[in-house]
């Protein structure tokens, strides 16, 4: 962030950059600058304006998480109380933590600046599934994550077969990594490449042979949050040291096409 007489004084900079935007507008003004009972008014608006796609034809994003709370106004319409499942019959398929219900907000709206500021028609052409996979209290064992993952593929598969979906799960395993495949990422390589899921009932898989490839959205990672207080000096400046010798590239030159 700079001012633009900042900038127009930066000319070492300057020298260094090819282009300068500017950012898209923020949503700092209904997070901010709104009190509570002003974004309930903003909120009723979009909501009046908006249109779901069809249940029978949409595609679906499936939230496996920690559970949707979808009673907000602008959740209800695109995430249906039967579309929301729980791998343990004792956990209630609502949000005890939060991060689900954020995701499927934007899983189905994304940035909502524009349709917040607009007075046309918001058209969301695709719906939601949640499976919570996080328990309320306590964790998983890490040697369940994989069965845990297909439990839940099969719980929203099983009763809509049929259905179109791209599975999001942004949840991450804790601990170093030895670089090498581990049961759970080997558990969504044969989700993705089309291994059948067993029943949400806990029996066997089916035999019939079909193949059913599944889309997964992954996290890469996650940053605990106490890792910010000590931003930017946690930052490795060895990884973005570039090391150069004089003279290394004086005879470079472009390949000739």
């Amino acid at each position: 962030y700079a001012t633009r007489a900042a900038l127009e004084q930066a000319i070492e900079l300057l020298d260094r950059v090819a282009e300068i935007r500017s950012v898209a507008p923020t949503a700092e003004f209904f997070l901010s600058d709104l009190t509570p009972a002003e974004q309930v008014d903003w909120v009723r608006n979009l909501e009046a304006r908006m249109q779901f796609g069809d249940p029978g034809q949409a595609p679906y994003v499936t939230l496996l998480d920690t559970g949707v709370n979808n009673g907000h106004p602008l959740l209800t319409h695109g995430l249906e109380v039967g579309d929301m499942h729980a791998i343990n019959p004792g956990w209630q398929h609502t949000d005890h933590h939060g991060h689900g219900t954020q995701m499927a907000g934007i899983a189905l709206h994304g940035n909502l600046t524009d349709p917040l500021a607009s007075s046309s028609a918001h058209f969301v052409p695709h719906r939601l599934e949640s499976v919570k996979i996080l328990p309320p209290t306590g964790q998983n064992s890490p040697h369940l994550y994989g069965p845990i993952t297909m439990q839940a593929a099969a719980a929203v598969e099983t009763p809509h077969p049929e259905r179109r979906r791209t599975f999001a799960m942004m949840t991450t395993a804790m601990g170093k990594s030895t670089d090498l495949p581990s049961e759970w990422s080997a558990t969504i390589d044969q989700l993705a490449f089309g291994t059948k899921t067993a029943p949400a009932d806990g029996g066997d898989a089916d035999a019939d042979g079909a193949v059913t490839p599944r889309l997964f959205v992954l996290s890469a990672g996650n940053v605990p949050w106490p890792a910010w207080t000590d931003y930017p000096a946690i930052n490795d400046l060895s990884q973005s040291k570039v090391r150069r010798k004089p003279g290394m590239h004086s005879r470079w030159a472009p390949t000739p096409r």
